[in-house]
C-alpha cells in the first residue's frame, strides 16, 4: 500500500463520519467566542492601564493558539463538506461521468456520485432480500422436474470504460445483478437440465448440472439443436456471445443450493427400486402368470384421466414408468429362461 493511499485510509472514515464537520465547526465557533473574549479582556485591561497611565502587554499567551485551532477547525469541517471518500472495494460513478475505482478522497463539490457498486459480491438464497426470491424451476428430457437455489460471486473489472459501460446498461448494482446475472443464470440450470435425465440419482445430476452450469458462465449458453448441445467440426460445444466476459464481469464460486427433487419423481423413484428388488428376489416364468399388471396398468391410466392435478409432462412420464416396468418384468423372464437352458451359468 502506497502512502498516500495509507493516509487516505486513515483520514478518509474520519472526515467523511456524518458528526466529523458538525464537530470541526463548533470547535472553530468556540474558538472564534474566546477569541473575542481574550480581545474583549485585553481592549478593556488597556483602557485600565491608560487611564492608570501603566504598561501592559496587548496579547494574552493562548491568542495565538486558540487561533490556529480556529483555522484548523474551520479547515477540516469544510475539506469534510466538499469532499467525498471511495471506501475500499468500492466503485463510485460521479454524474460527471467520471469513475473512481481507487479508495481515495475526492472533491464532490458540483457533482454527485450515481451509483456506489461492490468490486467483489457474494450472492446466496441467505443473503437474498425479502421475500426471498422462487427458486428457478427446471424441466428434464423426461419431463421430470426439479427446483433449485443457488449461490455465486461477482467480480466487477477495475476498468473505467468497462465500468461505464454496466452502469449505462444497467444504471445499478442491485439491477445488474437481477435484471442481467441472475436471468442468465436460470437459463443456464434450465439449458443444462434439459440435457439430463430426472431418473438419475439426485447426486449425480446435481454433479452434472453444476458442470453444465458452470461452463456457461465461463464460455455462454449452450446452442442446443433436437436435445443435444451443438458442436463444431471438432467436435467442440458451440456457446452463444456471454455478454458478461465482454463487459470483464466474472462469474465464479458457483453452487447449487436447497436443490429439490419433483415430489412425483421421489414417489416413483421409490417404487421402482423397490419393485426391482422384489422382482429380482422371484421367478418370472410367464407373463401370463402375472395378470395383475394389466389390471394395474389401466387402473393407473382411468385414474391419470380423472387427475386434474398431474400436468401432460407428468402423465406422460407415469405412463413411461408403467413401459419400463414391463420392460424389466421382460427382460426378468428372458433371464429366467436362459438360467433354466444352462443351470451352470
Amino acid at each position: 500500500m502506497s502512502t498516500v493511499s495509507a493516509i487516505t485510509s486513515f483520514v478518509g472514515p474520519i472526515l467523511q463520519h456524518p458528526l466529523f464537520n458538525v464537530v470541526c465547526f463548533i470547535i472553530a465557533l468556540l474558538a472564534i467566542g474566546l477569541l473575542g473574549f481574550f480581545f474583549w479582556r485585553s481592549r478593556k485591561k488597556i483602557r485600565e492601564a491608560l487611564q492608570k497611565k501603566e504598561i501592559v502587554s496587548e496579547s494574552h499567551p493562548w491568542t495565538s493558539a486558540i487561533a490556529i485551532v480556529f483555522f484548523l477547525s474551520l479547515s477540516f469541517g469544510i475539506m469534510a463538506s466538499i469532499t467525498e471518500w471511495n471506501r475500499p472495494g468500492k466503485i463510485t460513478v460521479l454524474d460527471d461521468g467520471k469513475v473512481i475505482t481507487d479508495s481515495k478522497l475526492y472533491v464532490s463539490v458540483g457533482r454527485k456520485p450515481q451509483a456506489v457498486y461492490d468490486q467483489t459480491q457474494i450472492y446466496s438464497p441467505s443473503s437474498q432480500p425479502r421475500p426471498k426470491e422462487e427458486p428457478v424451476k427446471m424441466e428434464f428430457k423426461d419431463f421430470g422436474y426439479a427446483k433449485t437455489d443457488y449461490e455465486f460471486k461477482m467480480e466487477l473489472p477495475d476498468e473505467p470504460e468497462k465500468i461505464k459501460e454496466i452502469h449505462k446498461n444497467y444504471a445499478n448494482q442491485d439491477k445488474l445483478v437481477s435484471e442481467g446475472v441472475k436471468p442468465f443464470i436460470a437459463e443456464a440450470l434450465k439449458i443444462g437440465a434439459i440435457l439430463l435425465s430426472a431418473q438419475e440419482s439426485p447426486a449425480e445430476k446435481e454433479k452434472k448440472l453444476y458442470v453444465y452450469v458452470k461452463d456457461q458462465l465461463n464460455k455462454g449458453h449452450y446452442v442446443i439443436e433436437e436435445g443435444r448441445i451443438k458442436t463444431d467440426e471438432k467436435g467442440l460445444a458451440i456457446h452463444k456471445t456471454n455478454p458478461f466476459t465482454y463487459l470483464k464481469i466474472k462469474l465464479s464460486e458457483f453452487k447449487l443450493e436447497n436443490f429439490q427433487y419433483d415430489e412425483l419423481l421421489k414417489k416413483l423413484d421409490k417404487e421402482k427400486d423397490k419393485l426391482i428388488i422384489e422382482l429380482e428376489s422371484i421367478e418370472v416364468p410367464d407373463l401370463k402368470e402375472l395378470p395383475f399388471l394389466d389390471d394395474v396398468q389401466q387402473e393407473i391410466q382411468q385414474q391419470i384421466l380423472k387427475s386434474k392435478k398431474l400436468s401432460k409432462h407428468q402423465k406422460k412420464l407415469i405412463n413411461e414408468s408403467i413401459s419400463s416396468v414391463r420392460q424389466l418384468i421382460e427382460d426378468l423372464k428372458k433371464r429366467d429362461k436362459k438360467e433354466q437352458k444352462d443351470p451352470k451359468k
